[in-house]
């Protein structure tokens, strides 16, 4: 593909078009792109507890418990998921505004050292860590926005790569 003769790859001509339609898909149907991430994280998160408890009886340490109840824990909320999707829903829409508000906090948190070192960065990581802990505590608020910009960032990056593979392909 790097060598001095290109030649045209139709694999990735057709994984570029088809992240470009499904970016256009989840723009123009929000509500279902959402309930079909739901269904994906669901199936993701029981293979994961799967394949997370079937390789405890590979570990050797005595503290098992742990590790069998996160895998446990995996499990049950995968299966809740993928047959109460609206709880999936509200779990992502909490956790995105948590992390938010969490990473804004640690930022000002590490801003103390650009403090003590006279670093003129200071002030900036100040206001956008306080606009970072604002925008947390608006999304906390606001499910919508929320779940907006979740599927719309999912949606830019899958338009973004579905052009490169475009370019790359020819």
């Amino acid at each position: 593909m790097f060598g001095d003769r290109r030649q045209f790859n139709p694999f990735s001509l057709l994984v570029g078009i088809l992240s470009i339609a499904l970016a256009i898909i989840m723009v123009r149907n929000p509500l279902n792109s959402t309930i079909s991430l739901i269904y994906m994280i669901a199936v993701l998160l029981i293979i994961d507890g799967c394949s997370r408890w079937s390789d405890i009886n590979s570990i050797r340490t005595y503290q098992k418990t742990w590790l069998y109840v996160g895998a446990g824990y995996d499990i049950f909320l995968g299966i809740l998921m993928f047959f109460v999707p609206w709880i999936g829903v509200v779990l992502i829409w909490f956790l995105f505004a948590v992390s938010i508000i969490m990473n804004s906090l640690l930022e000002l948190w590490l801003n103390q050292h650009a403090f003590e070192n006279h670093d003129g960065a200071y002030w900036f990581n100040l206001v956008l860590s306080m606009l970072g802990i604002i925008a947390g505590i608006i999304v906390l608020f606001n499910p919508y926005l929320a779940l907006s910009v979740i599927i719309f960032t999912i949606a830019f990056f899958l338009m973004f790569y579905g052009v490169i593979k475009i370019i790359r392909s020819v």
